[in-house]
């Protein structure tokens, strides 16, 4: 069986064959430079390049060789002098401090990936859970992370407010969740929280909350409206999608506009939305196909088509009247 750089790095083999190394070559050089030549400053700060692959491998428990580096250099720097002097002291803690910090990140990094990894895992499972899955009274399949669980409790509660402040919560994980729970819950106190989460810095909290916007429906059509010329071509087709959804006069008309969009699939979304509304929205594409340019024609013609013999109608009559002038 093959087996992956990963799995021979996290190995315990491996891992102990680091160890081994990294202490026989920090005791060498201590021995060498500081017991035998008498040099106690300059060749410490190499240790740090020992301690931080250590950290990635071993991360809080690094700090016991940090303890290790520490002791023996303390320990010769007293064979050769006598005595320990303040700035031995200073390297020697900064040798523990270094060890414990950089394995405190490594150890908060990894369990930071493993809970998103896991929710990830679980999003994407959602669809396909079985009749026997563990899930709660309401039908929620129950989260493995500490973040899923607290978005969940205030989804349980219908704490809107809660829900909203996790929005700005400095875990993405969190952000995302709470979201998706504010467009399950769908209450329209939610809109303006989920309109600026649209300007979130990560991009699958801005989708969810584009989303989240369309499964609030009526109350959020002004937003969404908005958000058709956002920045982002992800919250535009996905604005775009919502706004077919709900229908209604200012979703049309910010529909058309997305008709001229500069990407492709935010106005091949727009154009499948304004199909989806159906009749209401004939009148409007009719008005914008005489001043539209070329892409703007098109996309009308396209949403016209797919309303039925209504539509259809309407293309005869434009089509007549471009033969007439």
């Amino acid at each position: 069986m093959a087996i992956s750089v990963s799995d021979l790095i996290w190995s315990k083999t491996f891992r102990t064959t680091v160890l081994a190394v990294v202490l026989i070559a920090g005791t060498l050089i201590e021995l060498y430079l500081h017991l035998f030549l008498g040099i106690s400053t300059g060749y410490t700060h190499f240790y740090y390049l020992f301690l931080v692959p250590l950290a990635i491998l071993f991360q809080r428990n690094t700090v016991f060789f940090g303890i290790y580096l520490a002791g023996l250099h303390v320990a010769i720097e007293w064979m050769n002098a006598g005595a320990i002097s303040e700035a031995t002291w200073f390297r020697a803690i900064m040798f523990v401090a270094v060890a414990y910090v950089s394995g405190y990140i490594f150890a908060v990094i990894e369990r930071r990936n493993i809970d998103l990894l896991t929710y990830l895992a679980e999003r994407s499972s959602w669809s396909r859970i079985s009749p026997d899955a563990h899930a709660d009274e309401m039908g929620e399949i129950e989260p493995r992370t500490v973040a899923g669980t607290t978005v969940m409790n205030l989804k349980r509660n219908a704490n809107i407010r809660g829900l909203v402040s996790a929005l700005s919560h400095r875990d993405v994980e969190v952000r995302y969740r709470a979201a998706i729970a504010l467009g399950d819950l769908g209450d329209p106190a939610a809109v303006e929280p989920l309109s600026h989460a649209l300007k979130d810095e990560n991009s699958g909290v801005r989708w969810e909350a584009a989303e989240a916007l369309g499964k609030i429906g009526g109350p959020a059509v002004h937003a969404l409206a908005k958000a058709v010329h956002d920045e982002d071509d992800d919250i535009r087709w996905r604005a775009a999608i919502a706004l077919g959804e709900i229908g209604g006069d200012e979703a049309i008309e910010a529909l058309i506009e997305a008709l001229s969009d500069e990407d492709a699939y935010v106005r091949s979304r727009a154009i499948n939305s304004l199909a989806a509304i159906g009749e209401p929205a004939i009148e409007p594409l009719r008005a914008a196909y005489p001043g539209g340019d070329a892409q703007v024609r098109g996309c009308v013609t396209a949403a016209l088509s797919r309303i039925g013999d209504p539509g259809r109608e309407a293309l005869q009559q434009l089509s007549a009247g471009e033969a007439k002038q």
